[in-house]
């Protein structure tokens, strides 16, 4: 559990959830009216044979709607729920002291300070002079 928290800042992943979940949303909308529409033009265009087409592909199309509606309904549900437990165990994690409340930018200052130490054996190393070490930790200190 600690490696799935350890790249997010706190309730990242859960609001992750939450947008993927509006996203399927959206898309089994759409799915089931495309479906129902499909189904009613290919029974409007079957009318000319028989009344009976035009009355199965109605059925068809309603039972498609209706079943791609429960079917995006439940993965909603799903993703939704989802958002709810990783958010309480990311709380419960932090509160045990099993990870840390880091925002995203510590590796990157991390880095930097990594990087900082390096160029400073190399000043004392003699390698480097001390206007190219401040000129350099000038700006990787800007980047932050």
């Amino acid at each position: 559990m600690k490696r799935l928290f350890s790249f997010n800042a706190k309730q990242e992943c859960s609001t992750l959830l939450v947008v993927i979940s509006k996203v399927v949303k959206v898309i089994y909308i759409v799915l089931a009216c495309v479906a129902a529409l499909i189904m009613l033009i290919g029974g409007i265009q079957a009318i000319e044979d028989s009344g009976l087409y035009f009355l199965l592909a109605l059925v068809l199309g309603a039972a498609a709607f209706f079943w791609l509606l429960f079917l995006g309904f439940v993965l909603e549900i799903l993703f939704l729920s989802f958002s709810i437990v990783t958010k309480k165990n990311y709380e419960d994690l932090l509160e045990r002291g099993k990870i840390d409340d880091l925002p995203l930018s510590a590796g990157k200052k991390n880095a930097i300070g990594e990087k900082l130490h390096a160029l400073n054996e190399l000043k004392n190393n003699g390698i480097i002079s001390e206007e190219e070490f401040n000129e350099k930790k000038r700006e990787w200190l800007q980047e932050l």
